[in-house]
């Protein structure tokens, strides 16, 4: 009987039958060859998966086949699942080679025990079984007698195979205060290092982690065979382990990191335009937005994986003054621009305006009062530009500063003869060098925003903590539109360049004796004489 009458003979039922032989076990099949298949395989009721799981699962196989000694750090936003693929991974990983010794760090021995659990979870799993019938699961994770004890030593386990005889794979769970004091492994998962912000706050924390990293992990290395490290981490600090073990070991170090909100353009296979949430199922663009808002730099650490320093490398957040009301009496208003680079809304750089006001009782004061900012294309720039121009108090402006380069080239040309007082500004020296320039003016105490006693607008925390972390920031719109305005009402026509910090600190000290005293001798003054 040929092949062909037999397939005719079956009936509806039998063929429906076969293919769903069929489909389960290529299904089967692709859960051994790839942790995306096997995600797939051990979770059916996932009915979407986001694009960046594959990118993390293709990651994670990478590692895991890999022939050297690897390191991988894992950097998401909290909730986005990168703990689940790693505890995956181990389980899938087991099944392939259940030789392998795997331990699960986290920063204490209760927390790695849940995350071992999980493990043996999978494990325990019908899909584990049906795709690898010949490794039994381990035990259950020990409960311990004092779960109020987060420093016992680290848990072993055994794994067997159908037989009951020990196949030589361990897993293994323990805390960072313990450290990992004995055993020999070959992947070794730091999930969740760090408990909160007040812990990694301290120098001598973070400088233990680095040690345990350093001395207890990478030495527990099994002889003949390549070690694995895996860092799984959501950002707390400029200086927390994720960012350590990429600043000192470069190179060396796989990254996969995707921002909560898409800003730059770092991974070639992220789809998303400049401004979309990560995984909108989870945290939609509006959650991300409140977050921003109520805590900048919380938002920048966790959700974006762009921590800021404890202070910032050139200006700090105590030199910044705070109003309630702006002085009485007649004064000046200014505004300064800075365009977007790039013609569309996709741009990673975004448009900032920032209007100012000088009172003439106090000429070294300048209040930063609105401001007006935006991701957008040409067009919109320059309607939002020309709009304001009308409205009261951007419409009493004496100088308009805008820098002539993006956007602002066009700005210049169209409205130029449109508007009074519309400065185009020729930057001179690097953003950097900008700043810094204007740096002693801000700590002389001549930069004042809106406070706290009134209700503080939604661009302040925005500019105080691009500021106060710049250079470390990834973005600099709203240093440049600050420096390109001080630098315009204070040093103009001075060499910023060739400024010396000596003279730079003498001025930010006549600022300060003009604050306290209300007076200050000028005949000596280091920008060669009216600077004000």
């Amino acid at each position: 009987m040929s092949c062909q009458s037999t397939y005719d003979d079956l009936s509806l039922e039998e063929l429906e039958q076969r293919q769903l032989e069929l489909m389960l076990e290529e299904a089967r099949d692709a859960a051994r060859e790839s942790l995306r298949g096997w995600v797939r395989w051990r979770h059916p009721e996932w009915k979407a998966i986001p694009w960046f799981h594959d990118e993390l699962a293709d990651e994670f196989d990478a590692v895991c086949e890999s022939t050297k000694n690897e390191v991988l750090a894992v950097t998401l936003p909290p909730g986005h699942s990168k703990s689940t693929y790693v505890e995956e991974m181990a389980a899938r990983a087991l099944g392939l080679d259940p030789t392998l010794r795997i331990c699960v760090v986290s920063y204490n021995q209760v927390r790695a025990e849940e995350r071992l659990s999980n493990i043996i979870d999978a494990f325990k799993s019908r899909a584990f079984r049906s795709v690898f019938p010949g490794v039994l699961p381990p035990g259950d994770a020990p409960r311990r007698k004092d779960q109020a004890n987060p420093k016992d030593r680290a848990v072993l386990l055994e794994l067997v195979d159908v037989h009951g005889q020990k196949t030589g794979g361990i897993l293994a769970a323990a805390g960072m205060e313990g450290g990992i004091t004995s055993g020999r492994y070959d992947i070794i998962i730091i999930d969740d290092p760090i408990k909160n912000h007040k812990d990694v706050r301290s120098a001598t924390f973070r400088e233990d982690q680095w040690q345990i990293f350093t001395r207890a992990i990478k030495t527990r290395k099994r002889p003949g065979r390549p070690l694995k490290v895996i860092i799984i981490q959501t950002r707390w600090h400029l200086d927390d382990l994720t960012g350590r073990v990429l600043e000192r070991l470069g190179g060396h170090v796989r990254h996969i990191h995707f921002e909560g909100v898409r800003e730059l353009v770092d991974h070639p296979a992220d789809p998303r335009e400049i401004g979309e949430a990560l995984w909108p199922y989870v945290v939609d663009i509006e959650e991300f937005e409140k977050r921003k808002l109520n805590d900048p730099d919380g938002f920048y650490a966790l959700e974006q994986g762009n921590p800021a320093p404890d202070t910032g490398k050139i200006v700090n957040s105590d030199w910044v003054h705070r109003y309630t009301t702006l002085p009485d009496g007649p004064g000046t208003y200014y505004q300064s621009w800075d365009p977007k680079h790039g013609s569309t809304a996709s741009s990673s750089s975004e448009l900032v305006g920032l209007l100012a006001f000088v009172p003439d009782a106090y000429p070294e004061r300048v209040y930063l009062i609105d401001a007006r900012w935006g991701r957008l294309n040409t067009p919109d720039s320059l309607a939002l530009f020309d709009s304001i121009q009308s409205t009261t108090p951007w419409s009493r402006c004496a100088g308009r500063f805008v820098e002539k380069k993006g956007d602002g080239i066009t700005m210049v040309q169209v409205y130029q003869h449109v508007h009074a007082g519309i400065i185009p500004v020729e930057p001179r020296g690097d953003k950097e060098e900008r700043l810094r320039a204007v740096s002693y003016l801000i700590k002389g105490g001549c930069l004042y925003v809106p406070g706290k006693a009134v209700e503080q607008p939604v661009w302040v925390p925005m500019l105080m903590h691009q500021l106060t972390s710049y250079p470390a920031s990834a973005h600099d719109d709203w240093v440049d539109a600050l420096s390109q305005l001080l630098s315009q009402l204070y040093l103009q026509d001075k060499d910023i360049d060739g400024e010396t910090e000596q003279r730079r600190e003498q001025l930010a000290l006549e600022l300060l004796e003009e604050q306290l005293f209300g007076s200050s001798d000028f005949d000596d003054d280091p920008f060669g004489g009216g600077w004000l």
